[in-house]
């Protein structure tokens, strides 16, 4: 058997219908009847069961094992059943419903054989009779008939002898049914299986395809991704960290150990023509077993619906192999135009890798989306994200700031006017209103987007740096772990979870973050430079050094200023004040704030200059909490002077 081929199960034929249990498929003739996941696991349970009364608890048991559910969705789903069945229809009933009991599947049911061609004609197949084979017709085997003359029966003759047999069926009945409610636990908790905390959906590798199809297989597993991180215990990782094995040669089971996951699911999509295959597998890195795979054929140019339907079984079998899993919503719109998916395919490819260089060509095809589809929700978000981004790399361009800030108000609000559930958008709209100080708004934005998805890592990395500023140090530290624990092959988590330690003086913790920061993404320049701090915080001069002097080229004006920093720690006070000098004559002074060049004056022993710095300048929220929390001013925090300084300043939550 192939990694892609499936077992075989049993399946069923009543009336026009054929129930396929390998393909786990409801036919009529050689229609496939279209039925969510959890209304077609509802079918099996009522037909392997027919002629069995089920009662409403047992059926939510079997269905949802391990979940607190409402009987309404039971309801919805027996409701849903008989609409595609047609129940009632040419007097055919095919679920009775007993008042306050439950439900019985009473059409007559033949067992079928699991070829091939009978799951597409299946009527015509061999019979193994089933239990109820006699209750339609047909006479009953002659050791069961009661004959109406003759003899007494003991039933005549011992009425006490009735009720003692009455009273042992009764038994009978009973342990009979607590066999079954137990097997039935049983299968479900087998079907479970490994206790699944966290998966990777790998980028779907293209076999054959031509060059429009090259982001095809990212674009499956963001689908993926995004039905599955509505499962709140399952932890499954963002595409920021699996689309850089787009095209990788690595095995699947190499790169679910680098990523720290229990289970990855691996695909592959291969298109000839107007057809598309897709295959799947979801693969433990405990043994190296495939839990679940699955084979899917579309036309391609209903390659959303593909998908749609994909994302959609592989959640819903999913739940039956992961523990203690809650869908918390519907899967989120997309867009039904082609151009513009292919367009939020490579803008999502460079945004990921959030750099000066990747953002502006991320922002261009967002673009390109959202003018191809005006009502690509999604799109509309990740070009609000971008816009945002950029105001970190647009330092002491003030016009440039502005229009940045302008933009992604206007795309993050049209995001939310199309789908106010987007965790993405609402992260966005946390940062703008932090950056227009509106704290409160800020606050609200943040907790709604983690409301609507605790899974995603950049919601909470940006509420990390939101409590810093409401000089929250624990809680920043919190949420900074829980999104490195999210997304650990994130540069931009690990530089996070690094700088919260940093700031609680937790040097050497911090370090190791750093450095795999910079491993995952050698240009990330603010990495580089908090490694270079810690290092100076330790005392190894040379180390922070070096690292400040490998981002000279790409960041000149925080090389310098960290150079002098050091310089002046050391006691080199004449090189300090020449790096110094150097950073005030150049064009780009107004990258450096005069809170920057007041921590180099007080390093530098020359506290009056800088705490007249601090005393002129309009602080933003970042630098207000580091008068009270950044390690290089532990040395003058207690003079009265800084403190009549922190006391002019109003945050979060004061009144001004």
């Amino acid at each position: 058997m192939s990694a892609f081929e499936t077992k075989t199960f049993p399946s069923y034929a009543f009336g026009p219908f054929v129930l396929n249990g390998t393909e786990r498929l409801l036919l009529r003739g050689n229609e496939v009847v279209a039925l969510t996941p959890k209304v077609l696991e509802t079918l099996f349970v009522l037909v392997e069961n027919h002629g069995r009364v089920l009662t409403k608890n047992v059926l939510m048991e079997a269905l949802w094992p391990d979940a607190f559910v409402e009987e309404s969705s039971l309801s919805q789903n027996i409701s849903l059943l008989r609409k595609a069945l047609g129940n009632g229809q040419a007097d055919q009933v095919y679920i009775e419903t007993l008042p306050k009991r439950g439900y019985r599947f009473v059409a007559h049911v033949r067992e079928i054989n699991a070829e091939p061609d009978t799951m597409k004609s299946g009527l015509d197949a061999p019979l193994i009779q089933s239990e109820t084979a006699n209750s339609e017709g047909g006479e009953a085997p002659d050791e069961e008939r009661v004959e109406p003359f003759g003899l007494p029966t003991v039933w005549d003759i011992r009425p006490w002898l009735k009720w003692q047999t009455f009273g042992v069926l009764v038994c009978i009945i009973a342990v009979s049914a607590g066999m079954f409610y137990w097997w039935r636990i049983r299968t479900a908790k087998r079907q479970v299986g490994i206790a699944l905390k966290s998966v990777a959906v790998l980028p779907f590798k293209t076999v054959g395809g031509a060059a429009e199809t090259e982001l095809l297989g990212l674009g499956m597993a963001d689908s993926v991704i995004l039905k599955l991180t509505r499962f709140e215990r399952l932890r499954v990782l963002p595409t920021s960290s699996v689309f850089k094995y787009l095209g990788a040669e690595k095995d699947a089971l190499s790169i679910g150990r680098e990523l720290g996951v229990d289970a990855v699911l691996d695909g592959t999509v291969q298109r000839w023509g107007d057809q598309v295959r897709v295959t799947a597998q979801l693969i433990t890195l405990k043994d190296g077993k495939t839990l679940w795979s699955g084979k899917f054929d579309e036309q391609y140019r209903d390659i959303f619906c593909l998908q749609d339907s994909v994302s959609e079984l592989l959640a819903g079998d999913l739940r039956l192999q992961v523990l203690n899993l809650q869908r918390k919503s519907e899967a989120r719109p997309i867009t039904r135009d082609p151009e513009a998916y292919q367009a939020y395919l490579t803008g999502l490819y460079f945004w990921n890798q959030r750099s000066s260089e990747t953002l502006p060509k991320a922002i261009d095809h967002l673009q390109r989306a959202v003018s191809k589809d005006g009502d690509f929700a999604l799109a509309y978000a990740l070009l609000a994200d971008c816009h945002y981004v950029s105001l970190g790399m647009l330092k002491g361009d003030q016009q440039g700031a502005t229009t940045a800030m302008q933009k992604a108000e206007a795309a993050v609000a049209r995001a939310i006017e199309l789908d106010e559930t987007l965790a993405e958008a609402h992260t966005v709209m946390g940062g703008i209103l932090s950056n227009k100080g509106d704290g409160d708004g800020a606050s609200k934005a943040y907790r709604r987007a983690l409301s609507l998805n605790p899974n995603y890592a950049t919601a909470r990395v940006r509420y990390a740096y939101f409590l810093f500023t409401l000089l929250d140090p624990d809680g920043a530290l919190r949420e900074a772990r829980l999104a490195q624990t999210l997304d650990p092959m994130s540069s931009v988590t690990n530089a996070a979870l690094g700088y919260m330690l940093m700031m609680r003086r937790e040097w050497e913790e911090s370090i190791p973050y750093f450095q795999r920061s910079l491993e995952l993404n050698p240009e990330a320049t603010g990495s580089r430079i908090k490694l270079g701090l810690a290092h100076l915080h330790c005392g190894r001069f040379e180390e922070a050094v070096a690292e400040f002097s490998k981002v000279a080229n790409r960041d000149p004006i925080s090389s310098q200023r960290h150079l002098a920093l050091t310089y002046a720690r050391l006691g080199r006070r004449d090189e300090a004040h020449k790096l110094l000098d150097e950073i005030l004559r150049s064009p780009s002074r107004k990258q450096s704030s005069n809170y920057d060049l007041a921590v180099i004056y007080i390093a530098m022993g020359e506290k009056e200059r800088a705490f007249e710095l601090l005393r002129k300048s309009t602080l933003s929220w970042t630098e207000r909490a580091l008068l009270k929390l950044d390690p290089e001013l532990d040395n003058v925090r207690s003079e009265p002077r800084f403190e009549a300084i922190i006391n002019k300043q109003t945050y979060p939550g004061q009144s001004s």
